[in-house]
């Protein structure tokens, strides 16, 4: 662990001030805590960078949703300019956040990228009627969907559609969720009656399901080839350079009754969201 990372967790424990609790997967021992935008009733965690920036989204007390990021114990909130709502959802090591905002009607939603504090719309052209933008690398390679249907990357100013294979009459439904600074991507693909996450390198598509689960989600890629998701919507996963897959099981493992991981760095930071009876909340996974 270096001594960056280190100073970086104190920080966020220290102001998070969570009940820790520990529980093993593979060979890493994880500490939870809560994330909670201060004041809301509902906060969704959508990832993480190699610095410990975490991004998400939050409800106010009127239930208008805004994006946020929460560095270094402090959360700054995101709003694109004119929008009625703002999800960030991704962020990459250079401090540029994606995610999606809508404008007043319906189906009026749009990607965003902010560089530099200025805001792009991004919206691939085969859209009709919206884009998500979910991921970005360091390179500023860019993945989501389009018409809640289709993946598309966003590369050097081009946008190329990215599917991954269905059976014939099978209507298109893909999502990539992330991609990591060696292009590795990661999604889901609604197949055979199932949602069945994967992830692409050079690229092939590969599966990534847990052992008797239905469906699965794969959220999340760092650039160690580790994959953060969830399956059958209930339970978080974690396989460590893929091929060694291991459930982390439930995210946080207490007082839950839903979870899914969403983002896993370079350290092996994984942060996610759970629900209780009472509140829906992000979560942060330490290794010790």
């Amino acid at each position: 662990m270096s001594v960056r990372f280190f100073s970086l967790l104190v920080a966020l424990f220290a102001t998070l001030a969570p009940a820790t609790f520990s529980q093993t997967s593979m060979s890493v021992t994880y500490n939870y805590a809560s994330i909670s935008f201060p004041g809301a009733p509902v906060t969704h965690v959508n990832g993480i960078n190699n610095s410990n920036v975490i991004v998400g989204s939050y409800y106010d007390s009127q239930y208008f949703v805004h994006g946020f990021i929460y560095r270094a114990g402090k959360y700054t909130a995101v709003n694109f300019p004119g929008a009625t709502m703002t999800e960030v959802l991704g962020i990459n090591d250079n401090g540029d956040i994606v995610g999606m905002y809508q404008l007043s009607g319906a189906l009026n939603f749009h990607g965003f990228l902010r560089h530099n504090g200025s805001f792009t719309k991004i919206d691939d052209p085969r859209a009709g009627f919206g884009t998500i933008a979910f991921g970005i690398n360091k390179a500023g390679t860019i993945v989501g969907s389009y018409d809640n249907a289709q993946g598309f990357v966003y590369e050097n100013g081009t946008y190329r559609t990215l599917n991954a294979p269905q059976l014939p009459g099978e209507p298109h439904q893909t999502q990539l969720n992330g991609i990591n600074d060696q292009g590795w991507i990661v999604g889901q693909v609604f197949k055979g009656g199932i949602w069945r996450g994967f992830w692409v390198v050079n690229n092939q598509i590969h599966y990534i399901e847990a052992a008797g689960s239905t469906d699965s989600e794969a959220t999340g890629i760092n650039s160690r080839g580790d994959i953060v998701g969830c399956h059958d919507i209930q339970a978080g996963f974690v396989s460590f350079a893929v091929g060694n897959y291991a459930s982390a099981g439930k995210f946080p493992p207490q007082q839950r009754l839903v979870s899914c991981a969403s983002g896993i760095n370079y350290a092996r930071v994984i942060v996610g969201n759970y629900s209780t009876v009472k509140n829906q909340n992000g979560f942060l996974a330490v290794p010790r």
